[in-house]
């Protein structure tokens, strides 16, 4: 079966595993729709295809609050910005040998949640180095900086995110099944991995400030949408009015230049109009008859 198009989540919650084939597993792997996980410390590396389940990114402003004596509002004292990204994806399986593949891509994931450790004296260790990870899915999740925004023709492949992990749940779906090619193993048919991630980045963060003009330290941070003033190049042009991205500010549109000459000749016109129209009329208040000859002089 050929895939014309690759949805990431064509499977939902109704997942049919016997929809997947070979096909579109190829569209997915060379279309890079793929989650790859790195254990800095060690080098392990493994890669799930993107059959997304959820996906969050959520941006938490931090700030320290102090009542003082007489004051209604707070004081808030800003302490920083974190992101933590939540990430739930499927991996399915066409055979027994597919299932055990994916049965050990998870258990290198779960090994890449412990340290790295040193031995000591008397079979003692120490930790060495700390499960840091390296997450990256297309330009979702990817380094702002050294990202697929600013890649053309040959460049580098994208270094993803450093970040923490609090743990990764793997839940086989029991109701799928299980393929048992001999006595006491079992590979899950459909497995769930639901995965926390919180992230430590490694290039500028907010705004710079130079003389008058403030703008963003990355304008392609957080998802590597590029901004730029030719859509041509097939990059997202900046919104009409909203200039910070290349540190512009705001231009109001130019209204016409006062000419106080040309005002006072259509005064005189408006004027001589309304004072030719009442002439020889009778019956008018000279209150109103005033107002007109001293209308716009």
């Amino acid at each position: 079966m050929v895939v014309k198009k690759f949805n990431p989540n064509v499977f939902g919650q109704n997942y049919d595993v016997q929809s997947i084939h070979g096909g579109q597993h190829e569209l997915a792997n060379k279309a890079g729709y793929q989650i790859k996980i790195e254990h800095l410390a060690s080098g392990m590396k493994t890669s799930f295809q993107a059959f997304l389940e959820s996906y969050s990114d959520a941006f938490q402003s931090n700030w320290t609050s102090a009542t003082v004596y007489g004051r209604m509002d707070p004081i808030q004292t800003f302490q920083g910005t974190s992101r933590r990204i939540s990430l739930g994806w499927a991996v399915p399986s066409n055979d027994a040998s597919e299932a055990e593949e994916n049965l050990l891509r998870c258990q290198n994931l779960a090994q890449m949640m412990y340290p790295v450790y040193g031995s000591l004296q008397a079979g003692a260790t120490s930790i060495k180095a700390p499960p840091l990870l390296r997450l990256s899915f297309v330009n979702l999740i990817d380094n702002a900086h050294t990202g697929r925004a600013d890649k053309g023709k040959g460049a580098p492949t994208a270094t993803g995110l450093v970040g923490t992990c609090d743990g990764f749940q793997f839940a086989p779906e029991v109701d799928t099944g299980f393929h048992d090619p001999k006595p006491a193993v079992l590979f899950p048919k459909l497995i769930k991995v639901f995965f926390n991630f919180t992230v430590l980045h490694t290039h500028a963060l907010g705004f710079v400030s130079s003389g008058k003009k403030v703008k963003p330290a990355n304008d392609s941070f957080p998802w590597n949408v590029k901004v730029s003033s030719d859509s041509s190049k097939g990059s997202k042009v900046a919104p009409k009015g909203d200039n910070l991205a290349s540190g512009v500010k705001n231009v109001e549109p130019k209204k016409a230049a006062k000419n106080p000459a040309a005002s006072r000749s259509a005064k005189k016109g408006i004027a001589g109009k309304i004072k030719k129209s009442i002439a020889g009329k009778t019956g008018i208040p000279d209150a109103v008859i005033d107002f007109a000859k001293n209308l716009f002089t």
